[in-house]
């Protein structure tokens, strides 16, 4: 089983990741995606729907202007939304 460690943020960091337009859950799919669930094991964790992930991070992909989840993550690592 993976683990996604979580930590508790400042209120600045919290400002911080939502700067790019992320919510909160938002970000938590990144963190998943970054420590290489796939959409189902998302869904499993969040009790959703594959579906559902699916379209959530398409929102994701969207606002930050990428076309997969690699890019994401990696915008996400390089702007410290994660």
């Amino acid at each position: 089983m993976k683990v996604v460690e979580t930590q508790i943020l400042e209120p600045e960091t919290v400002q911080n990741r939502l700067c790019r337009g992320l919510s909160m859950t938002e970000v938590e799919l990144v963190r998943f995606a970054t420590n290489g669930y796939t959409n189902k094991e998302i869904g499993k964790q969040l009790f959703w729907s594959e579906i559902q992930v699916k379209r959530k991070m398409q929102d994701i992909y969207r606002k930050l202007h990428v076309t997969d989840r690699a890019h994401a993550v990696a915008i996400a690592i390089r702007e410290g939304l994660i």
